[in-house]
């Protein structure tokens, strides 16, 4: 997958905060918005399933290997709380399933199954992603607000692979609940038009577990009436994580960026 935007969260949280010197007429900061729309999404994701440690899995390129999509649009819920003047509590919910059938080009070794060259195989590939966070503003003032983050990035994730020919399956499965912290700020450039973003990272090694998350979001809402807008926002995600228990080792690297439309109720 190639990235067509990287940001850097730093540069982002310098252009808001000198943005917030542009004072204007106050503006209100909301306590509930829930937004709902389409996330179109370019995905790049890498498996391995080891049976044992002296028997190696093959590194799967789900795109190349397995003809899943690299595109993909499907419906995204994000939603925030804002219980008091400076916490808040964050939530996001979208799923990113894909399937394809092919004709393998070469052997692919898969948790305790061989998948030899030529033999048509169907894969499943599902994915939900749960996203939950609280936010303290430690600067706010009536244009311009910036908080610490702290929350989960949770992800539920499958993969199948069946040769019905060969009488041959296997499959995957995991929850992988990611501490993660960072930053949250939000500039109201008009009383009606705001600029959000959001950046979250996640890493550790340890013995039997590495691995890292950054996640970016920017957004840009439109309050165009009262209690509803529209908005439109750019999510990049980048994962890798390892995970070896002595027994067996699962690999699992997934980047995606993707871009959201959405309609937005606020109170």
């Amino acid at each position: 997958m190639t990235k067509l935007f990287s940001p850097h969260p730093a540069s982002i949280l310098i252009i808001m905060v000198f943005l917030s010197t542009l004072a204007h007429a106050d503006a209100p900061w909301e306590r509930f918005a829930i937004n709902i729309g389409r996330f179109i999404t370019d995905q790049g994701t890498e498996f391995r399933f080891d049976a044992n440690p002296q028997d190696p899995g093959t590194r799967i390129d789900l795109e190349d290997d397995l003809a899943l999509d690299e595109d993909e649009n499907v419906t995204r819920v994000d939603w925030f709380w804002r219980y008091r003047r400076r916490s808040r509590l964050d939530f996001s919910y979208f799923e990113l399933d894909r399937n394809a059938t092919i004709s393998l080009n070469r052997l692919i070794e898969f948790g305790e199954i061989d998948f030899p060259p030529g033999a048509t195989v169907a894969t499943d590939f599902d994915l939900e992603i749960f996203k939950s966070a609280y936010t303290y503003a430690f600067f706010q003032n009536p244009t311009f607000e910036l908080g610490v983050t702290a929350g989960i990035f949770a992800m539920n994730l499958r993969l199948a692979l069946d040769a019905p020919l060969l009488g041959k399956e296997e499959e995957d499965e995991a929850f992988v609940p990611l501490p993660v912290v960072g930053l949250r700020g939000t500039y109201a450039i008009t009383p009606k038009l705001f600029l959000r973003a959001s950046w979250e990272y996640f890493k550790i090694s340890e013995d039997d577990l590495e691995g890292r998350l950054i996640d970016t979001n920017i957004m840009l809402e439109h309050n165009t009436f009262k209690n509803v807008g529209f908005g439109i926002g750019f999510n990049i995600v980048d994962f890798d994580l390892e995970d070896n228990d002595g027994e067996e080792k699962d690999e699992f690297n997934m980047d995606y960026e993707g871009v959201q439309l959405y309609t937005k109720v606020y109170f």
